[in-house]
């Protein structure tokens, strides 16, 4: 979709996907906490993950070729998309 409105530097894209999917999950993480549907415990873990795999799944996105990149988030997403497809129960 990013391509169609002109974007095509895999790593603009990428900085534009993070900033998006960051801002999402803070409107949902607010919900969940007004709720009262957050396990801390549990949440905490989460958060330390997220942060360390975003960090360096970013420095790695850096270091290789923007067509490895674009490969491999293909690849991962039609093979998560086939599981969950498959197991949909």
């Amino acid at each position: 979709m990013f391509q169609i409105m002109g974007l095509t530097y895999i790593h603009q894209l990428n900085i534009l996907k993070t900033l998006l999917t960051g801002a999402i999950n803070a409107v949902t993480t607010l919900i969940f906490i007004f709720f009262g549907k957050v396990l801390w415990s549990l949440a905490l873990v989460m958060v330390c993950g997220a942060i360390l795999g975003d960090y360096v799944g970013a420095r790695l996105a850096l270091k290789v070729s923007p067509n490895i990149v674009r490969t491999m988030g293909s690849c991962i997403g039609f093979s998560m998309t086939a599981y969950f497809f498959h197991h949909h129960t």
